[in-house]
């Protein structure tokens, strides 16, 4: 099958595909009952797991990775942030605690991670031998 000459263009491909994953998101919401409150809340979740995503990739390859270590960082961030809004949402349901304490908790985590990261990178840099 012969792919449209307007698809080989990588820009309208990925205008394509955000499109379809928008309308995708939206009806699924709006098809389990969602309203437009948790339809601004998972549209808003997707912009920034896409912008996270894409940011992680362009930081990779423009800091001289390979496509493939690219595409592994980004897939690593995505599945960061999927897993920190699953966790939110399930102690959020819990009603066990407020909103504040969880986003303070959770973020406090994503810190601390942060924090560990940038240090196995430093200690990796003084101690790899030249």
């Amino acid at each position: 099958m012969e792919v449209p000459a307007f698809l080989r263009n990588g820009k309208i491909l990925i205008a394509v595909f955000a499109v379809l994953a928008t309308v995708s998101a939206a009806g699924a919401i709006l098809a389990i009952g969602g309203g437009i409150e948790e339809l601004a809340l998972g549209l808003g979740g997707g912009i920034v797991a896409a912008a996270a995503t894409i940011g992680t990739y362009l930081f990779s390859a423009r800091a001289g990775h390979p496509h493939s270590h690219a595409v592994a960082w980004s897939g690593i961030v995505f599945g960061t942030v999927l897993l920190i809004a699953v966790v939110a949402e399930l102690l959020r349901s819990s009603g066990e605690l407020a909103e504040l304490q969880i986003a303070a908790g959770l973020g406090g985590g994503v810190v601390v991670t942060i924090a560990l990261i940038a240090l196995i990178g430093v200690v990796d840099r003084y101690t790899s031998p030249a």
